[in-house]
C-alpha cells in the first residue's frame, strides 16, 4: 500500500543461527493501480502479517468497470447547483479517485467540473508521491492525472472556506474517510440537508462513525453537537479497497 513498508529484523546471538523476523506494513492487492508486483523476502523464520480482510476473498479490480461505475454515480449526482462530497483517506485513496475522475473528464465520459482536493495532508502526500513517480507502475499517467488543472488543491483554511462560493456542480474530496474528523465535516454540515447534494462513500466505515450512520441510511445525524436532516443522496463504491485479500496475504 502507498506509504507503507515492511520491516525485516535479524536477531543474532553467539550460539545459534540468527533468527529473522518480518513485520509487514499494509499489503496492497496484486492488481494495484500504482505498484509493481510485490517481491517477498525469503528465508524468514517468523512473519507478523496484517490481515485486514482475514479469510475473505475479493475479486481483482477491473479498472474499466470501476471507472464506468464511478462515472454513473457522478453523472447521477451532477445537479446544476449541487455538489458531490467524497470523504476519502488521504493516502492512495484520494490519489486513485483523482486519477479516475481526471481520466473520465479528459475522455469526455463525464461533464467538465472542478475537483477540489480539500485536505492539506492529501495535498502533501500527493507531492511526495509525484517526487517518486518514476518508481510507480504507471508513473507517466499518474503524473499527468495528478498535475491536471482540473484538480484544485485547497491547502489553507481560507481556501477551504471559499469553496462555499463555487458556482455550478463541483466535487469536494476531503478527509476523513469515515466522516468523523477533518474538513469533510463542515462540508457535510453545509450540504447534508440539501437534496441537490450527494455524498459518495469510498472507504470502510467503522461501526459508530458518522460514515457508518450515513451508510445505514439514517435520516438524522449529529455533527459537532448539531442535528442535521439527511436529504442528500448517499451512495457508495467499494472498488477502491487498497488491502490484499486472503489469497494475496498467503501468497
Amino acid at each position: 500500500m502507498l506509504g507503507s513498508a515492511s520491516i525485516e529484523i535479524e536477531i543474532s546471538n553467539c550460539k545459534d543461527a540468527p533468527v529473522r523476523l518480518l513485520i509487514s506494513g499494509g499489503l496492497g492487492p496484486d492488481c494495484s493501480v500504482f505498484h509493481h508486483e510485490t517481491k517477498a523476502p525469503g528465508a524468514v523464520d517468523h512473519v507478523f502479517l496484517e490481515s485486514t480482510y482475514g479469510d475473505e476473498d475479493k475479486p481483482c479490480v477491473d479498472y474499466a468497470a470501476r471507472r464506468a461505475k464511478l462515472a454513473a454515480l457522478v453523472q447521477a449526482a451532477a445537479r446544476p447547483d449541487g455538489v458531490l462530497l467524497i470523504p476519502a483517506f488521504t493516502e492512495e485513496r484520494t490519489q486513485e479517485i483523482c486519477w479516475d475522475l481526471v481520466t473520465l473528464l479528459q475522455a469526455g465520459t463525464i461533464s467538465q467540473f472542478p475537483i477540489f482536493m480539500d485536505s492539506p495532508l492529501a495535498i502533501r502526500a500527493t507531492e511526495v508521491l509525484l517526487q517518486h513517480v518514476e518508481a510507480l507502475e504507471n508513473g507517466d499517467a499518474t503524473r499527468r492525472a495528478l498535475r491536471s488543472p482540473l484538480i484544485r488543491p485547497t491547502e489553507s483554511g481560507e481556501a477551504s472556506r471559499r469553496i462555499a462560493e463555487a458556482e455550478g456542480f463541483h466535487i469536494i474530496i476531503a478527509g476523513s474517510g469515515m466522516c468523523d474528523a477533518g474538513r469533510i465535516r463542515p462540508h457535510l454540515k453545509r450540504w447534508l440537508w440539501s437534496p441537490a447534494a450527494g455524498a459518495m462513500l469510498t472507504d470502510y466505515q467503522a461501526e459508530g462513525t458518522l460514515g457508518r450512520l450515513l451508510q445505514e441510511g439514517k435520516r438524522e445525524v449529529r455533527i459537532q453537537g448539531e442535528t442535521f436532516r439527511v436529504e442528500a443522496h448517499i451512495t457508495e463504491i467499494r472498488d477502491f479497497s487498497g488491502h490484499a485479500d486472503a489469497a494475496e496475504l498467503v501468497r
